[in-house]
């Protein structure tokens, strides 16, 4: 009448047994850690079965004297209520806010050497553009001005060539003009000296 059934028997020893529960210990806090209770592959009544099998193998049979099954109520309450994430998780969440806040920075700041550097490119165009206006400006008034002093200096030369001309014309016609006169008075010599051979020769 004292005998108990041990459905345990048979099943590999108490060592094999308590480090396969063990192992199924950990794997339970292991999807509980990352999924969380509400997760649909163990929760708190299969991490209970695990730790009374564990004590069970230790002859303990009272489990409520060392853990106890939270009601449906609290269970909704655990189950409904936000996770606290753990100082792992707060640490790796900073660093990534640290992460996008420096990637942010730099991209800001590459935007803003970009816009600078578009920003002093137009402007150099804008000289040399302006620089070049400029030169080319010089460079008409150099022509017109060069050609200017070519019409002038032709037109001088013409007028040199004219009034050359001119000079030497005046200096032709005078020149015929003093040689007329110098044989109208050569003649009127010629016929003098006639007039008086002829009168002296009639005396």
């Amino acid at each position: 009448m004292g005998v108990e059934v041990n459905p345990t028997l048979g099943k590999g020893s108490d060592t094999v047994r308590l480090m396969t529960l063990q192992q199924i210990k950990q794997d339970q806090q292991t999807i509980i850690a990352q999924m969380g209770l509400n997760n649909p592959i163990c929760g708190i009544p299969e991490m209970m079965n695990v730790q009374t099998d564990m004590l069970e193998i230790a002859n303990i049979r009272n489990v409520g004297r060392y853990f106890k099954m939270p009601n449906p109520q609290q269970m909704q309450q655990l189950l409904t209520a936000p996770k606290e994430p753990d100082a792992m998780t707060l640490a790796a969440q900073a660093q990534y806010q640290k992460v996008k806040a420096d990637a942010a920075q730099a991209l800001g700041d590459q935007n803003i050497r970009k816009a600078q550097q578009d920003q002093d490119h137009e402007l150099a165009m804008a000289q040399l553009r302006e620089k070049t206006l400029n030169d080319q400006a010089k460079l008409n008034l150099q022509a017109d001005q060069i050609h200017a002093q070519h019409t002038q200096a032709l037109g001088q030369m013409a007028a040199d060539i004219f009034k050359t001309a001119h000079d030497g014309a005046i200096d032709v016609h005078t020149q015929h003009m003093q040689n007329e006169s110098d044989q109208a008075v050569a003649a009127a010599q010629a016929e003098a000296q006639a007039a008086s051979a002829d009168q002296g020769g009639g005396a």
